[in-house]
């Protein structure tokens, strides 16, 4: 898959940022959300879709796959991304989210160190689901990128996803672009993430 315009389609070593994926299955109408654990650090006990970190040298395909099975114990193929945002201070981590179609039996086997539950959810539930601000946009995308554009409408302004293998539905724009340190790079970031 390539990814990004300007690099290679697995995470170089020396990545300042935390990219994460995450992945909207559908069931019909209905998508699948997870619950993060309440031991969890980050937004213990709320609702989100799966998805983690992408590891080093790993493309953005293969954390998705590898994500969705140890969280749900799903198989998918992973479609084109539909929606970009950062977290953090000075934008320290990146998620990308994908469509993603089941290729395995909706039977989900969760790992409960991360998630205590999961639910099939139609679009007008979706608001019954406690989760953050920024999550929920994730949720309405999801569902956004599942509508058909009107005719004639004009695509979206390129953003991060124009960069990315069919990503025309929905565009976000990152934070503005991460300062220098003293010696040139990029500052190494501090702290954890909710993936």
């Amino acid at each position: 898959m390539g990814v990004l315009a300007y690099g290679p389609p697995a995470m170089p070593s020396n990545l300042a940022a935390e990219i994460c994926v995450a992945a909207a299955i559908f069931r019909g109408d209905r998508l699948l959300l997870v619950r993060r654990s309440n031991e969890e650090t980050f937004f213990p006990g709320l609702w989100e879709i799966p998805g983690g970190h992408v590891e080093q040298r790993e493309t953005l395909e293969r954390a998705l796959l590898r994500e969705v099975r140890e969280e749900t114990g799903l198989a998918i193929r992973p479609g084109p991304p539909f929606f970009a945002w950062s977290f953090g201070e000075v934008a320290r981590t990146v998620e990308i989210d994908f469509q993603a179609t089941l290729t395995s039996s909706p039977k989900i086997v969760l790992d409960p160190r991360e998630h205590e539950a999961f639910a099939w959810v139609r679009e007008r539930e979706i608001s019954t689901y406690p989760t953050s601000e920024a999550i929920a946009r994730v949720f309405r995308a999801a569902f956004a990128s599942r509508r058909p554009r009107p005719a004639g409408s004009r695509p979206p302004s390129p953003g991060l996803l124009g960069n990315l293998r069919g990503g025309d539905r929905h565009r976000t724009r990152l934070n503005p672009p991460l300062p220098r340190s003293r010696g040139g790079g990029l500052p190494r970031p501090r702290g954890g993430s909710p993936r």
